[in-house]
Formats: structure tokens, sequence, C-alpha cells
């Protein structure tokens, strides 16, 4: 097919996205003054987090909880996603290659225990907690994040040179292009080294300790996760005393203590849900654009050797009509014929979902060996996320859409924190899973969902456990082409022969709704679905 690079491509590294601030009311009070309610903001959630240790987690519930409570060297404006400074004031370049980078760090910055931000407190997150093998077995850390500082499970990280006080020079091994994106997200975030020196993986995981806006009060699991704001944080001390994550997993009973006031806040809005909602005078729905895919992915490593089979995985991709799984977002998503958002560097836009097609599936299948059929379990999740609102309304569409072809597929609902290790496991045949960006670059879609190196059962985000030599191949060398236009061909490539294995079936591209209560300003939709809660006011009070 042909390939060309536009000069909309090149320049369109985001997409436009919904900005809105909550409509200053007394409506939304409910009886209660604005005393009462300004000094603290509950979200709800779907469900726990498992974790609130940056290199031991990457679930999206707990990065949701951790944007609040810690801050990286570089971090993205919610409005256009640049970057902009964060624990560190300025970056440059010391060599033409890229290799080398000097940060000067923010003078003054205590983390929550007490203790100051500097330059030794980098390096230690880095070269020790994220790269250090022996630190992390003698710490018991099961690190998750430092594959993306790797590349073939090679660390692309070179070292971090301590250089001043408040300053310090990452070299790399290789010119890396996602470098600096990358250190802006959650696997950036930096931990008290007094902290970590002190305790192991286990108690860090559950007793976080950061330089953010929220300080870690307390942790109730399966209920709650209590943060107090930073007085003394540098970026300005929120405007309220209290953030509370609420878990509540049925999409019902959290839009009910909505409507009781006991949440301020909520995501996971299901269709059904949203006439509700419009109605309700005390609230306000808005809804945006992400960086998320919702997909289905098929083991090609399982030990029943049923999807090891091309055309297997062919006729699941012409056994599913995607319009109608589309139906249930109910105008709230679009259809995927690739994994990578339009926004993204070297998006294929000359790709087409496989047509539905009941006969052409039943001949594939045929022709793999299955004229009858046959039986598998199709893995999800039982609480809603951002990328899929209603896991089991999608996961029964998918199953009878399937059974017309003759796929009979058992369904198998576990909590997100036992469904997320069974599928990094390899222990499904097929699952439901999304993905959202943890930095915006084509890098964070492609290489971590589709490379060999992040197929390794026990923390794979390659859950397909698809290995194809020439996929890897493209996805490596992107990751250090500097060239934008070769670079981009290589992920226009890329997705290509992602399209011909099908190891996945892309579903649908989400929008994000939340409820905010009319009272509370200042809300920003993040394309990336990690909100700054510290910019939310209630009334006048900012």
């Amino acid at each position: 097919m042909e390939f060309r690079v536009t000069q909309a491509m090149l320049h369109k590294c985001f997409f436009v996205f919904v900005i809105f601030a909550a409509v200053v009311t007394s409506a939304g009070c409910g009886g209660c003054g604005p005393g009462d309610r300004a000094g603290t903001l509950i979200v709800g959630r779907g469900a726990d987090s498992d974790k609130l240790d940056p290199v031991q987690t990457d679930s999206g519930e707990a990065v949701k909880v951790m944007y609040s409570i810690y801050d990286g060297l570089i971090r993205l404006n919610e409005k256009d996603l640049s970057l902009e400074p964060a624990l560190a004031t300025s970056w440059e370049k010391l060599d033409d290659s890229g290799l080398r980078w000097r940060f000067t760090l923010r003078e003054g910055v205590k983390f929550h225990d007490g203790s100051y931000f500097n330059a030794e407190a980098v390096r230690y997150n880095f070269e020790e907690r994220l790269m250090n093998a022996d630190y992390q077995q003698r710490k018991g850390l099961h690190v998750l994040t430092a594959a993306q500082f790797q590349d073939n499970e090679e660390n692309i990280l070179k070292s971090v040179e301590v250089t001043g006080e408040y300053e310090v020079v990452f070299t790399l091994h290789r010119s890396f292009v996602p470098f600096l994106t990358m250190l802006s997200g959650y696997a950036g975030f930096i931990v008290s080294k007094d902290a970590a020196e002190e305790h192991d993986g286990a108690w860090l995981a559950q007793n976080p300790v950061g330089t953010g806006p929220f300080i870690f009060e307390s942790w109730s699991p399966g209920d709650s996760i209590t943060l107090q704001a930073n007085k003394d944080y540098w970026g300005g001390a929120p405007k309220f005393d209290r953030l509370i994550f609420q878990s509540i997993d049925d999409n019902m009973a959290r839009l009910i203590a909505f409507e009781n006031e006991e949440l301020d806040f909520f995501d996971g809005i299901d269709n059904q849900n949203m006439p509700r909602l419009r109605e309700n005078e005390n609230c306000q729905v808005e809804q945006s654009e992400i960086l998320a895919v919702l997909y289905l992915a098929m083991n090609v490593q399982h030990e029943s050797g049923i999807f090891s089979n091309p055309k297997v995985r062919e006729a699941v991709a012409h056994a599913l009509d995607k319009p109608r799984i589309v139906e249930l977002y109910g105008g709230n998503a679009i259809e995927s014929a690739t994994p990578l958002p339009s926004s993204f560097v070297g998006f294929n836009d000359t790709l087409k979902s496989h047509e539905h097609d009941v006969a052409k599936a039943k001949a594939l299948l045929a022709e793999a060996g299955y004229p009858e059929g046959f039986e598998t379990t199709l893995l999800y999740m039982t609480e809603p996320r951002f990328y899929i609102p209603d896991p089991r309304a999608v996961a029964e569409r998918i199953r009878s859409q399937l059974e017309e072809v003759g796929i009979r597929a058992k369904l198998e609902a576990n909590p997100f924190n036992t469904h997320l290790p069974k599928v990094r496991n390899g222990e499904h045949q097929m699952c439901l899973l999304g993905w959202g960006a943890d930095y915006p670059d084509t890098d964070n879609f492609l290489y971590t969902l589709f490379h060999s190196a992040n197929a390794v059962k026990g923390s794979a985000n390659n859950v397909s456990f698809i290995s194809d030599q020439a996929l890897d191949s493209m996805l490596s060398d992107a990751r250090f082409e500097t060239d934008v236009e070769k670079r981009a061909k290589l992920y226009f490539d890329a997705q290509a022969r992602i399209h011909e294995l099908v190891p996945v079936v892309p579903l649908i591209f989400p929008k994000e709704t939340v409820a905010v209560r009319v009272g509370w300003n200042g809300f920003i939709f993040h394309p990336q679905v990690h909100y700054r809660f510290e910019d939310l006011y209630y009334g006048d009070s900012k």
C-alpha cells in the first residue's frame, strides 16, 4: 500500500479535546453551606488501586491516585500536552546525538516525610529503584515500569550522574526519541529516598511518599483512599483540605451515591445512566476524547493452541460486528480498525476493520480444522474502566456474535485487580482489555502492546503474546529513529503487520464521561485520564 507523510501528519501531534470548568451555583449544596462541602472532594470510581508505588504498578486506578501524590521532573500541559517544568525547572540536550541531557532541579521542595528533594533523590529513583535488579530483589520490588526504559530487555538509560545538589545528567545508551515525553509519565515519578531506604517494596506499595499536592493519609482496601492537602506544595496549596477516592464497583450504586450527595465527582458512566444524570440540576456531565483503546486479545501461546492459528484469529475478526458493539456506548465511542488513536505519529488511515462476514468466518474456521467451531473462554473485568463503562454488556454482545459462527465462548468475570494479573500471566484464551496512554507517543501503544519483549508472563502488556520478528524490528527501530518521516513510516507499516497477524481485534476508541457536582470549579479534562484534582475549588474559594 502507498504511504505518504502529509504536513498535517507531521504537525498533528495531538487531538483537539474539550476543556470545561463546572459552573458556579449554590444549587449543588443540597442545604449545606459552602464551608461544609468545600473542605473535602469525594471522587467515586469503579475499583480500588492495587499498589501506590510508581515502579510497582501500572494499573489505571493506581495511576489515577498517584498523580495527586507524586511529581516527576516534567509534566504535560493539560490543554495542549506540551512539556512543562515540574520537579525540574529546565532541561537541555548536551550533544547533537541526544545521548546526554542535563536537568536543573527545583530547590526547596520537600517530600511528604519532611526530607528534601535533590539530585541524589533523582539518581536513586532511576539508578537503584528502576534499573538495579539486585536492589529490587533486596527490597522485594516487583517492578513493572522498568520496561518503559528498556528495549529488548536492555536498559536505555546508561547512568544518572549527580553534577550538583540540584543538577543531574542523564546519559542514554542510544538516542531515544520519546525520552522526555516518557519522563512526564508515572514511571518518572520521584519517591522519597529516605522512605525507600528505610522500608521495603511491600510497605511503599501501601504507604506512598512523594512531593505532590496531596499527602497520603489512609487506605481502607476495597473501600477508599484518603489524602490530605499538602499545604507546602511547591505548585501552590490545594484549595480544599481532603481528597477521598471512593470505590463503588456497581454503576447504579455509584450514581445513587452521587444523587445522595455522597460523591462530588465520578467517572465510569455507562450509557444507560446518562439521561438520568443530564436531568439532574445539581450535576454537570461532560465528555472528552481520550488517548485510549479497547480491544479483544487472543492468546497465541495458550496451551490449547487454538489461537496460534492465524486463520482462527482472522475468523474471530470477521465474526465481530463492531458497529453493534459501538452502539453500547450510546455515541460515546467510535469504531477502531487499529489499536493506535488517530492523533499519533504514523497512524495508518488506510486500514479498515475486518468486514463482519459470518460465512467467511465459518469458512476460515473450517480451513483451520474447526468446521463445527470450538469452545473457549473469554475473560473480562467486573468493574467499569474508562474505556469500557459496562464490561458485561460488551462481553455478552461479543459472545453472542461469536456463537453465530460456531465459537462457544464461556464468560469469566473477575475484579480488575484479579483480571489483570491473570491475563498478564497468560491464563486466558481470549480477554477484553484496554490501554490508555502513559505518555503521548506512538511507542507507548505499539511497542508496549505488541513487542515480544513485553510478552513476559507475569508482567506482560502484550497479552496476545504475539512474537513476530518483522514486527519487533519495526517497533524497536522506530524508538530510535529521529527522522520524523522515517519513524512515521515504521509505525504505519507496523500497524499493517498487526492487522495482518490479528493478535487482537481493536474495537473502539472511547470518550471519557465524568459527572461533577455543581459548585465545584476548575476541572480540566486530561486526555490521558490523569486528573489534577488540586486545580479544583468550591464556589468562589479560588
